[in-house]
């Protein structure tokens, strides 16, 4: 797959960017490494790589575990490289996590109302009794 390197062609926002690898890497080598974490893509280019996965778990898991490899040994499956997460991968986290920020903040403001609406119903229920009883009055 060399040449196909840019990363915005991959459909999936799962992208690990693999950096400083040599200019003989093989992908067969990488996707031995990749693979373990789930169905993965290898697209290598002069010098760099992405592995690409389906699910957002799988990507996640990978760049746990081989970052942990690579501070103890400093190589994948024999490359010195470097791991990153791809731009696409980047703006996809960013957008989960303002999602489910602004779904917490939706869910706090609804509590919000919903305690509003109640004291606001008993407040109300309150003020009927007080003017029928004084209605009652006159």
């Amino acid at each position: 797959h060399r040449g196909d390197c840019d990363s915005t062609k991959r459909a999936t926002d799962m992208s690990i960017y693999i950096g400083s690898l040599p200019p003989y890497a093989e992908e067969a080598k990488l996707v031995e490494v990749f693979q373990k974490y789930g169905d993965v893509e290898v697209r290598v280019c002069q010098g760099f790589a992405f592995a690409d996965y389906e699910h957002q778990h799988q990507a996640d898991e990978a760049m746990f575990q081989l970052e942990i490899i690579l501070k103890k040994d400093g190589k994948l499956n024999g490359y010195n490289c470097s791991l990153a997460w791809g731009k696409r991968s980047i703006i996809a986290k960013y957008q989960q996590e303002l999602a489910e920020k602004k779904a917490k903040e939706a869910e706090k403001a609804d509590k919000a109302a919903r305690k509003d609406r109640d004291r606001g119903g008993r407040d109300r229920d309150r003020a009927r009794d007080r003017d029928r009883g004084r209605g009652d009055r006159n």
